[in-house]
């Protein structure tokens, strides 16, 4: 099995910044991204895919779908440990990490961000 130390994820309100974020060491990119609905219904400019990018001036924005609630769905290549996820601000900082353990990712820094947000961490359609 494949060991992530980090998964980091990329979701900004931006401003435009055309610069490309370097991976960190053992960071696993994600293969896909999905979400409830872009942000004015326009995929071409805030699509789940630019949350995953590394490109620091493009962002996804996501809205409430059709059942009322947001969410945002990322798919890696494999079943991976996962250590903790980051959440980039467009200036490449750090807003929010999450340190997972063996059963849940419940452990969040990032100012007052952490109380708007949870994260799960699942096995799903894996063999």
């Amino acid at each position: 099995m494949y060991v992530a130390k980090h998964f980091n994820l990329y979701i900004s309100n931006g401003v435009d910044i055309s610069e490309t974020r370097e991976l960190v060491a053992g960071e696993k990119t994600p293969v896909s991204a999905e979400q409830s609905a872009a942000s004015g219904n326009n995929e071409e400019q805030y699509g789940a895919g630019r949350a995953i990018d590394l490109d620091l001036g493009t962002y996804s924005s996501t809205v409430p779908g059709s059942d009322g609630t947001p969410w945002f769905k990322i798919t890696l290549d494999k079943v991976n440990c996962i250590e903790e996820v980051i959440w980039y601000s467009n200036d490449g900082n750090p807003r929010i990490t999450w340190t997972c353990t063996d059963t849940d990712c419940s452990n969040c820094v990032g100012r007052a961000y952490c109380s708007y947000y949870t994260l799960t961490v699942s096995t799903e359609g894996a063999v």
